[in-house]
């Protein structure tokens, strides 16, 4: 089945697109129709004045219909070819992490740049190669690592990056996940099941502030009984160019939190994931009770200044977790060639810590 078509809408040719700053309008086009899409992708392109969404593909049809219904999108298909048939000039990939490659690699060959949601594939070996045919086709191939780019972690890299708090000299990271939360139906489908999936948004910061990294120690529970391919609790160290990072994750949790902890020589930073919200600690005088107090106050102070101003995001619904960020500055590399945000050597090299992890802790390791 061929691409479907609204007919109130016209398809512009590339020549006859609407310009923005001087620069022809980015035609993009979705693979997968799952709440990454619709979610984070969909709506960090329709922000962006210099894309246009263009097509919509999912093997489900009646998917692809209503999410090309629901954001205005001209054309779904449920046929891959004429898909990439279309005249897209970025394809954004959001399907459970098992089909990435599959879509790269099509996407690759016929022309089109790539953002692709992380992890960016199951392998690190198969992420080289399509690192090579992406260098060799002359495209763009980008992970989504998108908490790079939230209001927080750009907040803390600046506060690094300007000297305010000293050299890093260590990290935690800390994730913890409820059942209950909301979580993917395919993900007991990976290798190390969930820990796969969300792992990544860890590691890759790790890799960011401590620069490259390689684990040196690392174990886990028995899997839970509750979902048999998910790790309980694992727990790495890993050692970096700028000093040690330490990971726990636990699956099971009463309730589910993701922090990220840069311990500075100046001072500490703390990242709540979930909320967006840093908070940075200055080096306290002396450990009285005045001072006790007054990195308290700090703190609380600017938890709710933090909650107040991911609140305003949410209610205007731009509460991105730095996907708005991060697909701007992939538009700046496809239109202006500027730095790509995110590498596919980045991607697939926190694919191989993944691999390395889950070697270390497999029972007949």
């Amino acid at each position: 089945m061929g691409i479907h078509r609204g007919t109130d809408r016209t398809r512009l040719s590339r020549g006859d697109q609407p310009s923005v700053s001087g620069h022809p309008q980015v035609k993009v086009g979705v693979i997968g129709t799952g709440w990454v899409a619709t979610d984070r992708h969909i709506p960090a392109f329709k922000r962006d004045k210099r894309a246009t969404l263009t097509a919509v593909f999912d093997r489900d049809l009646g998917k692809a219909q209503s999410t090309a219904k629901r954001f205005r999108v001209p054309s779904f298909t449920d046929n891959l070819d004429s898909f990439l048939n279309e005249p897209l000039d970025v394809v954004s990939i959001c399907t459970p992490p098992h089909a990435h490659a599959e879509f790269i690699e099509a996407s690759i060959r016929s022309g089109k740049h790539v953002l692709v949601e992380k992890p960016i594939t199951l392998t690190s070996e198969v992420g080289r190669s399509l690192e090579v045919l992406a260098q060799e086709a002359g495209v763009i191939l980008c992970p989504a690592h998108s908490h790079l780019f939230s209001r927080s972690a750009l907040k803390a890299k600046s506060l690094w990056e300007k000297g305010n708090v000293g050299e890093v000299q260590w990290a935690m990271g800390i994730q913890l996940t409820s059942w209950q939360r909301r979580l993917p139906t395919w993900y007991d489908e990976l290798p190390g099941g969930l820990f796969f999936d969300e792992s990544p948004h860890l590691l890759y910061l790790m890799r960011h502030f401590l620069g490259d990294v390689h684990v040196e120690q690392a174990w886990s529970t028995d899997a839970s009984s509750n979902s048999p391919a998910t790790m309980d609790r694992t727990e790495v160290r890993l050692k970096g160019k700028r000093g040690t990072g330490y990971l726990t994750m636990c699956f099971g949790s009463p309730f589910s939190e993701w922090l990220f902890i840069l311990f500075c020589s100046q001072g500490v930073l703390v990242l709540d994931l979930f909320r967006d919200i840093l908070i940075h600690l200055p080096p306290e005088k002396a450990h009285k009770a005045r001072d006790v107090l007054k990195t308290s106050a700090r703190g609380t102070f600017e938890f709710w200044r933090g909650i107040g101003a991911s609140g305003i995001q949410a209610a205007r619904r731009q509460y991105s977790f730095g996907h708005d960020e991060l697909v701007k500055r992939f538009l700046d590399s496809v239109i202006d060639g500027k730095e790509l945000p995110v590498s596919a050597r980045d991607g697939w090299k926190t694919v191989a810590l993944i691999e390395d992890i889950l070697h270390r802790t497999s029972p007949t390791a």
